[in-house]
């Protein structure tokens, strides 16, 4: 039996990556280099990406990047999605364009009914920073405001390096501020912008603890945190048997997503065991109850931190036991 916060879903999202183009330039974004060499996706290209989708039974779809409101046919892509029967119809984007009715209204016309959108800052200096976009905190709230206002579903997502990880909670308390019921937190992919600079920007596994335990009482005020890629060891066990969290490791990340149109195949499963083409296993994850849902440790920390900083961690965070809630 599945422990309720472990999530996997019994209807799967089918991801459509509709090319790379975006007008932020973040930073932490796992994908961004990959623009130079690969033109975004051709219109008939995403719809025949879509079919797939429904062929394959899959209920709800979204359309990320890259920012996929920078294409001309973002609308005529959401109207498709709508008139080939998908339920659920998202796109994962930086909001700043939903601060203008005119778009808001347009795509929730279209067929919108979700929303996932990202700050990486509690105030615009750190945001921008991230971004490398002067001016799109600034919009970014503008639009999460109105997307709240038109009653939109959303989720806002925190990407969590060192300095997020330093204002997790005023983040978390800015995103509850603006009515949002979702906050995702997504551990650093070790990958695309960040590869070589990522000594600089990896928090360190008890900095880690000791982050995601401060946000307890954000997770208590909207309706869920969820948190992707972590251990599951780094996660404090009064925030991981929350009735307000909800975790996304390796098997869940498998069992969720159907990606297409770009597809890292980080995910593999072997005998009911899954691993993470980043991560590896050390000393101690051979002890935890979650051992062959959680894919271990990023390689990376490892080069950074060192494996017996790793090993030491998850000897001493063991995760023995699941279930009750607060």
């Amino acid at each position: 039996m599945q422990d309720k916060n472990i999530q996997g879903s019994p209807e799967k999202i089918c991801v459509v990556m509709t090319g790379f183009s975006c007008n932020n330039n973040c930073i932490v974004c796992s994908v961004r280099p990959f623009a130079a060499n690969n033109p975004d996706n051709k219109t008939p290209d995403i719809i025949s990406l879509m079919e797939e989708g429904r062929r394959n039974g899959i209920p709800g779809i979204e359309f990320t990047g890259g920012e996929p409101t920078m294409r001309k046919d973002i609308l005529f892509l959401i109207a498709k999605a709508k008139e080939m029967g998908y339920k659920e119809i998202a796109l994962s984007t930086n909001a700043r364009v939903f601060g203008y009715d005119h778009f808001m209204e347009a795509a929730i016309e279209s067929g919108l009914n979700r929303i996932t959108s990202t700050i990486d800052g509690h105030n615009a200096a750190a945001h921008d920073a991230i971004t490398r976009t002067p001016g799109s905190f600034d919009q970014t709230i503008k639009g999460i405001r109105n997307i709240v206002a038109h009653g939109i579903r959303i989720s806002v997502n925190t990407v969590f390096y060192r300095g997020s990880a330093k204002n997790l909670f005023e983040i978390g308390d800015l995103i509850a501020s603006l009515g949002v019921p979702v906050w995702g937190i997504l551990d650093l992919i070790p990958d695309g912008n960040i590869s070589e600079i990522y000594p600089h920007f990896v928090v360190s596994l008890d900095d880690t603890y000791a982050a995601l335990d401060s946000i307890y009482d954000i997770a208590r005020r909207i309706d869920h945190v969820n948190l992707f890629d972590f251990p599951l060891c780094a996660i404090p066990e009064r925030l991981r048997n929350s009735q307000h969290a909800a975790i996304f490791d390796a098997f869940s990340r498998s069992d969720l997503l159907h990606q297409t149109g770009y597809d890292p195949q980080r995910f593999t499963e072997s005998q009911g065991s899954y691993t993470d083409i980043y991560k590896l296993r050390v000393s101690g994850c051979d002890k935890c109850l979650k051992a062959n849902d959680c894919a271990g440790i990023w390689k990376r920390y490892v080069d950074v931190y060192g494996k017996e900083d790793a090993e030491r961690f998850t000897e001493n965070h063991l995760v023995s036991e699941y279930g009750g809630s607060e």
